[in-house]
């Protein structure tokens, strides 16, 4: 349909943004070339460089060094190439956690990792249901006491999520997405 907007967000994963930091020898795949393919693929649908403003901004905090996840600051610099620059979002980000010991960590266990810290974005009014579970909140805020922190963002994954905003324009966002895209929506 002409006046539906179509998008596709390709995540690098941290291995191809941030090689330097892999082991000598480690490979990834190649994501330039991915991107390739599915431009030609996917004919008529946007497809946002994230590659490319993930690796100008490497230096940044935009994933995580214990989970495999980008940051809030990594999902608000993807909605920022995702709406050209032009999204309204312009709230701080507030420190949720400074002791999240993510995937990564999980697999390797080694004592003196340094956690990381984990930031949310605040929002308007809204309506979240989950499953059938009705919120006032994208984040589940006691996520600050387990050991997976990152479920504050919608207090993990569903099959569905329908949220309602205060923001009146007529329009409609349908998002289908991976676990990355839980940090995302708060912007979005």
């Amino acid at each position: 349909n002409a006046d539906k907007r179509t998008s596709l967000l390709l995540v690098p994963a941290t291995g191809t943004v941030l090689s330097d930091k892999l082991p000598k020898g480690a490979k990834m795949y190649d994501f330039k070339e991915l991107y390739r393919v599915a431009e030609h693929a996917l004919d008529g649908i946007a497809l946002p460089d994230l590659y490319g403003a993930f690796s100008e901004h490497a230096d940044e905090y935009i994933y995580y060094r214990t989970d495999h996840h980008w940051t809030t600051m990594g999902a608000r610099l993807a909605y920022d190439v995702l709406t050209d620059g032009k999204g309204n979002y312009e709230g701080t980000l507030e420190l949720f956690a400074d002791d999240f010991l993510g995937t990564t960590y999980s697999k390797t266990l080694l004592p003196d990792t340094e956690p990381d810290s984990v930031y949310i974005a605040p929002t308007g009014e809204v309506k979240v249901v989950c499953d059938g579970m009705e919120s006032d909140s994208i984040y589940k805020l006691s996520a600050a006491d387990e050991k997976d922190k990152y479920k504050v963002f919608f207090n993990g994954n569903y099959a569905r999520v329908d949220i309602e905003t205060e923001t009146d324009n007529g329009r409609t966002l349908l998002m289908i997405k991976d676990s990355f895209a839980n940090s995302l929506a708060p912007f979005l």
